[in-house]
């Protein structure tokens, strides 16, 4: 937890497992698990602007025209571009709204409402 929460590692496959401790149901130890999602959704703001800083680069894919992936047989780029910049959204969205894991943060949204 301390390579996310204290220093603030946006790129930790670690993110993925507080993600876990978020939305899971305890089936043993209810107490210790409730401490480290206490912890976890103790969001600190160092953390959250590394993240919006990391996912805030997008390749500019709309500003070239309709055929231009076309004429150079690149259609699969193209839609490795718009992924990836879905994916930067919602990393964006995780860090503004103090989520851990940007990749999962519509399940945990779902979650919580």
């Amino acid at each position: 937890m301390a390579v996310v929460l204290e220093q603030h590692d946006v790129t930790s496959w670690v993110q993925k497992a507080l993600t876990g401790i978020v939305i899971c149901i305890p089936l043993h130890g209810e107490k210790l698990i409730q401490k480290w999602k206490t912890e976890v959704t103790n969001y600190p703001d160092v953390l959250a602007r590394a993240t919006v800083e990391k996912y805030l680069q997008f390749f500019s894919i709309w500003g070239l025209p309709a055929d231009y992936f076309i004429a150079r047989d690149a259609t699969l780029f193209k839609y490795q571009m718009l992924v990836e910049a879905a994916q930067n959204i919602l990393g964006v969205l995780a860090g503004l709204n103090l989520l851990i894991e940007p990749k999962l943060a519509k399940s945990v949204l779902a979650q919580q409402h």
